[in-house]
C-alpha cells in the first residue's frame, strides 16, 4: 500500500457517503462536524479521524444492505416464503 492509498480510500468513503446522504451539508451534520471541516478531507489534502471514516463506512454499508434487501424482495416470486 502506497502512502497515497489511505488518503484515496478515505476520500472515496467520504464522497460515497456524501452521495448517499445527498449533500455535503447532510454529511457534515451526520458526522457532527462543520461543513468547512469536510473540504480538506474531500479534497484528499487531510485525513479525517478514524471515527469519521467508520461513520462513513456505516452509511455505505447501510445503503448497500438496503439495496440488496430491495433487490431480493423485488425478484422473489409471489407466494414464496421469506
Amino acid at each position: 500500500m502506497t502512502s497515497s492509498q489511505p488518503t484515496y480510500i478515505y476520500r472515496r468513503a467520504l464522497q460515497r457517503a456524501r452521495e448517499i446522504l445527498g449533500s455535503e451539508q447532510r454529511l457534515a451534520r451526520y458526522l457532527r462536524v462543520a461543513p468547512s471541516t469536510l473540504d480538506p478531507w474531500l479534497a484528499g489534502s487531510d485525513i479525517p479521524p478514524l471515527p469519521v471514516l467508520l461513520r462513513c463506512v456505516e452509511v455505505i454499508l447501510d445503503d448497500e444492505r438496503a439495496s440488496v434487501t430491495q433487490l431480493y424482495f423485488a425478484k422473489r416470486p409471489r407466494g414464496e416464503p421469506e
